[in-house]
C-alpha cells in the first residue's frame, strides 16, 4: 500500500527563492482545488508534492532485464 501525503492546513511565510515549472492544464485546476479546499498557497502545494516525489522515486532502467 502508497503511503499518501498528508497536506496539513496552514499559512507559511517565507520565501527562499522560486522558479516558474510548466503542468499541464488539468493538473493546475487540480492544485487549485487543492488550494481552494486547504487554504494552502499553490506554491507550498506544489513544493511539498515535489518533495514528497522526489523522497519516494524509484528510477528503474529498463535495459538492465534484458
Amino acid at each position: 500500500m502508497t503511503e499518501k501525503l498528508v497536506l496539513r492546513k496552514q499559512h507559511l511565510n517565507g520565501n527562499n527563492g522560486t522558479k516558474p515549472i510548466f503542468v499541464d492544464v488539468s493538473i493546475l485546476d487540480s492544485i487549485r482545488e487543492i488550494k481552494e479546499e486547504t487554504g494552502i498557497p499553490m506554491r507550498r502545494i506544489v513544493e511539498q508534492f515535489l518533495c514528497y516525489a522526489m523522497k519516494n522515486v524509484q528510477i528503474i532502467d529498463e535495459e538492465e532485464g534484458d
